[in-house]
């Protein structure tokens, strides 16, 4: 199979945090505020949003997740809730420590049920992603 260079990842722009943009375009990141489009886009969805922001995403990505992999960094939310919810989907609940932001971190994911990642398709994540 001949080389193929990656797509960018396509991504959000965290409203709050919008100018954050720049650093996101700069390691190839597609940003976009539109959940729903970014969602469609993706293989992988990641939410990264506070417990009380979850419910609102899910609603709105819902129809965009069918049998894709969706993995959570929400505290308190239970993968019930999530499948509760999006029941076509397969979720990943991972809680990342706070750690993290001196690169001594590990994250201990929890899946909804098999789930198999190609690892090749993920790189260290920095603080920023």
């Amino acid at each position: 199979m001949p080389h193929q260079e990656p797509r960018p990842l396509p991504g959000i722009a965290p409203r709050n945090r919008i100018e954050r943009r720049g650093e996101l375009e700069g390691i190839g990141v597609e940003v976009t505020r539109d959940n729903f489009e970014a969602a469609k886009q993706a293989d992988i969805v990641f939410i990264c949003v506070k417990p009380g922001d979850v419910a609102g995403v899910l609603k709105e990505i819902a129809p965009e997740v069918d049998g894709k992999l969706v993995i959570s960094t929400a505290a308190i939310v239970y993968l019930n809730y999530y499948e509760k919810v999006v029941p076509w989907a397969k979720f990943v609940r991972t809680m990342p420590h706070v750690a993290a932001f001196v690169s001594e971190s590990f994250s201990n994911p929890r899946s909804s049920g098999p789930v198999s990642l190609l690892i090749s398709r993920f790189r260290p994540m920095s603080p920023l992603g």
